[in-house]
Parts: C-alpha cells; sequence; structure tokens
C-alpha cells in the first residue's frame, strides 16, 4: 500500500507507520492540513503544570482525567484580527484540541484543525486554520439532541458530551440536520437562535445550567 501527497511522492505505509509517513508527507509538501506533528507535540507537553492549571480554573478531578486525552499544551501566537493562531516557541502558553480530523482506518488518523484556548479566557478560541466553526461531532441517535457548548471548559465539565462553538459564523449550516439541542448557559443559547434565524428558522433549544463558566 502507497500514500501520496500533493507534491507527487509515493510512499510504503503499513497500519503501524502510516500516521509518521503522513507527517513526513506533510513536511515535505507543506500542506497545513496535516497537523499530526503539532498534536502530538502538543500532547506530550502536557504535565504538572498543565494539571495544575486546569485545577486551579476550577476542573474537577474526575472531568480532567476523562478529558485530558483530548487535550495538548503548547507556546503560541494568535492574531485576534483572523482568530488563527501558530506554534511559537516565545509566545504564550495555550491548552489545545483537535477539532477536525479524519480517520483512516482503526487507529489511523489525520488531524485537520487544531484550536488553542485558556481556561482563563475561555470564550476566546483560537484556530490553526480556520476549517470548521465547530468541534468534532460525536457520535449520536438522530432523534438525541445535542450539547452545544460555547468554550471547552464547558465542554469538559459536561464529561466531553456535544460540541464547542469556535465561531458562530457557518454554525448554522453546519448544524442544520438537527432539530434539538441542549445549552448549558443562556448565552450560548441566544448565539444559537441568532445563527438558525435565517435562513433555517428556529430548531428546539433547551437550556439546562448546571455550572457555569464565565
Amino acid at each position: 500500500m502507497t500514500i501520496t501527497s500533493s507534491n507527487g511522492y509515493r510512499l510504503p505505509i503499513d497500519r503501524e507507520n502510516l500516521n509518521s509517513v503522513l507527517n513526513e508527507a506533510s513536511r515535505k509538501s507543506g500542506n497545513p492540513n496535516f497537523l499530526n506533528s503539532e498534536w502530538d507535540e502538543a500532547r506530550s507537553n502536557v504535565g504538572f503544570d498543565a494539571y495544575k492549571y486546569l485545577r486551579e480554573a476550577g476542573l474537577d478531578e474526575c472531568s480532567l482525567r476523562e478529558g485530558i486525552q483530548e487535550i495538548g499544551w503548547s507556546h503560541i501566537k494568535a492574531d485576534d484580527e483572523s482568530g488563527l493562531y501558530f506554534p511559537d516557541p516565545d509566545g504564550r502558553t495555550a491548552f489545545i484540541t483537535p477539532l477536525s480530523v479524519s480517520v483512516m482506518c482503526e487507529g489511523v488518523f489525520i488531524v485537520k484543525d487544531l484550536a488553542a484556548w485558556s481556561p482563563h479566557e475561555p470564550n476566546r478560541i483560537y484556530t490553526r486554520n480556520g476549517s470548521t466553526p465547530i468541534s468534532k461531532l460525536p457520535m449520536r441517535m438522530d432523534d438525541e439532541p445535542l450539547q452545544v457548548h460555547g468554550n471547552f471548559m464547558s465542554w469538559l465539565y459536561s464529561g466531553r458530551e456535544g460540541v464547542v462553538v469556535v465561531r458562530w459564523h457557518g454554525v448554522a449550516a453546519r448544524l442544520k440536520l438537527i432539530s434539538e439541542f441542549i445549552c448549558r448557559d443562556d448565552a450560548v443559547q441566544r448565539r444559537l437562535e441568532d445563527a438558525f434565524r435565517y435562513p433555517y428558522g428556529h430548531p428546539v433549544i433547551h437550556t439546562v445550567v448546571s455550572y457555569h463558566v464565565d
């Protein structure tokens, strides 16, 4: 089995080395959609300081234990105008979470976008390339309401149920096939209602307030 990069590199692969081959193809082709290397590095950076930071921000031990596999730690430079961030060894620290992932086969995936965020400004979320307005959709039944969160702390508190909105433009188009939602605070409900107002009409939205993240 082989894989061809966007620059025409044909590389032999197998299930065990596919992720490393994709990373190498990414470096050779310059394709920014291959972010596996950045995600792997961010995950490897998670240590005591990151745990302590999240605990001090109010995340309980159970939520932290369950959610740590979706959290990386990196130094970044963020651009407020574009909403994008870039790795920068001299930049500020931020937590990193995958947004969009394509699964190629069991245990093999391509990270297509990442989010950078801080517990102290949880609603300020930056993305690596701006490819999606929401985090990856979870597996769910067709008639099951979808939880919608305005930040990753809320998502972690809920046991990683539902999606996080990283930008409101384009949310309705991405979620238009879902008819019922659950929001964890009134502000997210209002933003979701506004997003669906035109041209999709009003879905059923419930607000369940069990915690609050500023």
